[in-house]
């Protein structure tokens, strides 16, 4: 986009944080949703996502004036992620994960998770123009008419390219096993293709690349750079402030004057090396946070932060007062909370109506489970190897294999999907899942379904008493499509207007249901 090289040559000309900002909020989730796509872990895809927008920094002024930023960022990401995962040695898990996925068959409710471990590889097969189609229809969720126009071709060529783009990526997935249909396909990639970034993620970004940035525009001193870097990461991604160990990172970078550019990006690897550092002693400093107390080396929080800390902390309580006025909508892993989480829950939230509560209390639910996940998968190891890989007949029955007391009424929440030799369970299958009866909110709530040793937990469909989401919402996609096809010069005003698009009288009156839910609250 014109826009996009505009912004990038006001951030490489003038150095306008502004400019740089405005490109993370508009990008981030497409990479982190590509980097989380490849290296199965949202700390490294926040690490991939770090890295890929401070190459975007670098760059700025050298950029093709024709370059398709988002296509730009698509590839540095992929680039970045193999990077990432060689180093860290786990393509072995990847590639064991991809083909284990790849046995599914459509006839799987998770037809998601058939195609995602294969997307970015199948992507990489297309040619230059086609994945640019892909992305801005799909991925920016852009009309056929924008698509054209970006690649300066009418509507109909748009609709045909990206249509056998489609069809090739279909293609791909089938060879590999994965058979599902363009439209299947398509419904998934406008779904799934791009997720929301965690919270905070865009401004750490701005925030950590300006700061570098700055040492080789500014020349700035390093040392200050790195110790600003340090303090603005622990802050937006921990929620608290270190100051700690100033000297020792000045003393190590008074020998590295030689190369700006070398130091900037040692830097970037010390910034993540460090937040083992800074985990370590987020207990402590939380507390002090809390209690409104000032940084021991009497360095005190400037106002704005001080005023943004305060509010988060006064969310947290007004938060635990909705939860004693809805105390149905707590679930027993709320004892795996931590503070990060309560402050994490409350970070976005509008608190000052029931519905805005009920999100956050949704999204505190999730980090509960979350916590809860790798005990259950733990004790489910100790369990397998007890019994000679035979998977138990009830949840409750691993009680006794945890490593911290767990209650009854927590392990009643979940069931086994399967029972026998683990080795028997269909591959891509999940043998653990929470009960949908388990769900205490049937607007916001999602299942959660478990691999049973080491794998990873999803959230899958919201709870059998709500609209099943994903489906859904292709539904009401493919509805949107056809409207604007029939009305080119005409907006959507009301769900009434989608009616005679969609098939299904029962799929109408679970989008009005779940619409009226969204404008009325509880």
């Amino acid at each position: 986009m014109t826009d996009d090289l505009h912004l990038l040559r006001d951030y490489a000309q003038r150095g306008s944080q502004t400019a740089f900002s405005t490109l993370v909020g508009r990008y981030v989730n497409l990479v982190y949703t590509a980097a989380r796509r490849q290296v199965r872990s949202p700390q490294l895809a926040e690490e991939v996502a770090q890295s890929v927008f401070l190459d975007l920094a670098k760059q700025a002024g050298k950029l093709a004036p024709d370059t398709h930023l988002a296509s730009w960022l698509y590839t540095v990401t992929r680039r970045t992620a193999i990077d990432f995962i060689r180093r860290e040695s786990r393509r072995q898990v990847r590639e064991q994960t991809a083909s284990e996925i790849a046995a599914m068959n459509e006839s799987s409710p998770a037809t998601w998770l058939l195609l995602e471990p294969l997307l970015d590889e199948a992507m990489d097969t297309l040619d230059e123009l086609d994945r640019r189609a892909i992305l801005l229809r799909y991925f920016e969720q852009r009309s056929l008419r924008e698509v054209g126009a970006a690649l300066d071709s009418t509507d109909d060529a748009a609709q045909k390219r990206v249509s056998r783009a489609v069809e090739q990526l279909r293609e791909f997935f089938t060879k590999r096993g994965a058979v599902v249909s363009a439209a299947t396909l398509a419904a998934n990639l406008t779904a799934h293709g791009v997720e929301t970034a965690p919270a905070g993620l865009a401004l750490s970004i701005t925030t950590n690349t300006l700061a570098v940035g700055s040492a080789a525009i500014l020349t700035n001193s390093t040392a200050t750079v790195l110790t600003m870097t340090i303090l603005q990461k622990s802050l937006l991604a921990l929620s608290i402030i270190v100051v700690a160990g100033t000297g020792l990172y000045e003393a190590r970078l008074a020998s590295q004057q030689n190369s700006q550019i070398q130091q900037i990006e040692q830097d970037s690897q010390r910034l993540v090396e460090g937040n083992r550092q800074l985990r370590q002693q987020r207990d402590e400093t939380q507390k002090q946070l809390t209690q409104g107390v000032k940084l021991a080396d009497d360095k005190a929080l400037n106002p704005a932060t001080a005023s943004k800390l305060g509010d988060w902390v006064a969310s947290v309580a007004t938060l635990k007062k909705w939860l004693d006025q809805m105390p149905d909508k707590a679930i027993p892993e709320f004892q795996f909370l931590t503070e990060d989480d309560w402050l994490s829950a409350v970070k976005n939230a509008d608190l000052s109506t029931a519905i805005g509560a009920r999100q956050a209390l949704n999204h505190l639910r999730n980090l509960a489970k979350n916590n809860f996940v790798p005990l259950l998968q733990a004790a489910m190891k100790k369990y397998l190897t007890e019994h000679n890989n035979q998977l138990p007949a009830s949840v409750t029955d691993l009680k006794t294999y945890f490593e911290v007391p767990v209650s009854e009424a927590m392990l009643q929440r979940y069931a086994m999907k399967y029972t026998g030799n683990v080795n028997d369970v269909p591959g891509g299958e999940v043998p653990i899942e929470e009960k949908p009866e388990a769900q205490v909110d049937d607007t916001y709530d999602t299942q959660m379904k478990i691999y049973a040793t080491g794998g990873y937990a999803v959230y899958s469909s919201p709870s059998a008493s709500s609209p099943d989401m994903n489906r859904l919402q292709g539904i009401v996609q493919h509805a949107m499509q056809a409207y604007n096809k029939d009305h080119p010069n005409q907006q959507i005003k009301t769900t009434a207007d989608l009616q005679p698009y969609i098939a299904d009288p029962a799929d109408f009156a679970a989008l009005q249901k779940l619409e009226s839910q969204v404008h009325e609250g509880p």
